[in-house]
């Protein structure tokens, strides 16, 4: 019965990942309910859980990073495009999480130095992120 319930979710379409959360909830109810002594057999426990798919990133091209940066400047409001080049000029050039980008103040980019400073990354760990040409051309608009 457990197996049908994996091919089940498999049919309707859910990814590996999904499956395998929604087959270790069950794993762990059942458990408690072993521990309860409500029940003395688990039959999830012979069904493994799936292997997780690794999909291969999708990154823009040259062409799409270049009209992102150029519709920029169609927005009739100088300063909010202005802005929107920064960020998205930020985000193209460093490669930057989107929760870096949100939570940096205006000292940790040193043009002089050529470095962005990401005071609390991935894990609450900073690092310095060096900036290239593009990057500086676009943080000094």
């Amino acid at each position: 019965m457990a197996r049908q319930y994996v091919a089940a979710l498999s049919r309707a379409g859910y990814v590996p990942s999904t499956i395998g959360r929604r087959v270790a909830s069950l794993k762990s109810l059942v458990s408690y309910l072993q521990e309860c002594e409500y029940t003395s057999h688990n039959p999830l426990s012979r069904i493994s859980t799936l292997q997780k798919q690794h999909r291969t990133p999708t990154y823009l091209t040259l062409e799409k990073c270049q009209r992102l940066l150029d519709a920029t400047d169609k927005n009739h409001f100088f300063m909010v495009a202005f802005r929107d080049k920064a960020i998205l000029g930020t985000f193209l050039y460093t490669g930057i999480r989107r929760g870096e980008l949100l939570a940096l103040k205006l000292d940790d980019v040193d043009l002089e130095a050529c470095t962005l400073a990401v005071r609390n990354g991935k894990g609450r760990k900073g690092r310095v992120i060096p900036l290239c040409g593009e990057a500086i051309a676009v943080l000094q608009d």
